[in-house]
């Protein structure tokens, strides 16, 4: 200790070392051995880059993660001038929309511009959005823009035509939202954080749009509330995933996927839900022991519900 501390009464000591991943790994695997079904997730500290993965190179159903391709190629075509932010399009007839909350209910007649497809399809994962969007979009074009970026394992397979027989299989084998792996969503959304692919403008507005979540109770409701959290979910009666960039003191990137749940029920207490849940919670908690977390008691009473709408 210096002479000049020394006088002054101050103690020094050093910064608290960064806590390495590795050191939860085993509660975090024990987690995914212990799911009734497949569980693959792949975590990265974003400072130091350490990574932990399990079946993290294995496809898994997307589900509404791959929205967030959707996004990223509406944020291209409008870099190229194909497109703009209030390009409108019209909506299909209520008997040909998906079922889903919000854009399902919007009286016939009426045409949506891409601001609002997006902004749905993301914040609060509307399906018949996605499905307006990707016709807009094109089905082709969306997967020819993951092939060129070296996405070998994701794919958007909503309404492909049997004729595409490589999209055809994918989306007999996965699903019909579309396909992924842990490690492959991961890389996506990180490259949509760090920027430098599209413009500045369309990075900078996705990652607004990933940071005003309404499903934000799984690996978003691990962390506290003002904490920035870019992040995307999907869910399906065999599946339960999400991606997320938990923007804390010593950020990391979480990608959870399962699929086979033997838990298929749509519930709360779902084990894929929980298993997100438990994951997430443990990431936090040992990425910032001096701040651990909790969700505040009854917290579920104001979980997102889906809308809502009875009746009509």
């Amino acid at each position: 200790m210096s002479i000049t501390a020394l006088a002054l009464g101050v103690v020094l000591t050093a910064p608290p070392s960064r806590p390495k991943l590795s050191g939860i790994e085993p509660q975090v695997r024990a987690v995914a051995e212990r799911f009734r079904g497949r569980l693959g997730y792949h975590i990265q500290d974003l400072t130091t880059g350490e990574v932990i993965a399990h079946r993290s190179t294995e496809r898994f159903p997307s589900a509404s993660t791959i929205k967030t391709v959707l996004m990223f190629e509406a944020a291209r075509q409008i870099d190229k001038g194909e497109l703009t932010w209030d390009t409108t399009v019209p909506l299909p007839p209520v008997a040909e929309r998906n079922s889903s909350q919000w854009a399902y209910y919007l009286r016939e007649g009426l045409s949506i511009n891409v601001d609002a497809l997006t902004n749905l399809m993301m914040n609060v994962s509307d399906n018949t959005a996605t499905v307006v969007l990707g016709e807009k979009l094109g089905l082709l074009r969306i997967n020819q823009t993951l092939q060129e970026m070296g996405y070998q394992d994701t794919a958007y397979t909503v309404r492909v035509p049997e004729t595409e027989t490589r999209l055809w299989r994918l989306r007999r084998q996965f699903a019909n939202m579309g396909v992924t792996s842990p490690q492959e969503m991961a890389r996506f959304l990180l490259m949509i954080d760090r920027g430098g692919v599209l413009s500045e403008a369309a990075h900078d507005r996705m990652r607004r749009i990933l940071a005003k979540q309404y499903w934000d109770d799984w690996v978003m409701g691990t962390v506290p509330s003002d904490v920035v959290v870019l992040s995307k979910v999907g869910a399906l009666n065999r599946h339960r995933s999400e991606i997320a960039i938990v923007k804390g003191p010593r950020p990391y990137l979480v990608a959870i996927y399962t699929d086979n749940q033997a838990d298929q029920r749509w519930v709360a207490e779902n084990e894929g839900d929980q298993a997100i849940i438990r994951i997430g919670t443990l990431l936090w908690n040992h990425m910032h022991p001096e701040r651990p977390y909790q969700p505040p008691p009854n917290a579920k009473v104001f979980g997102p519900t889906g809308g809502g709408v009875t009746g009509g």
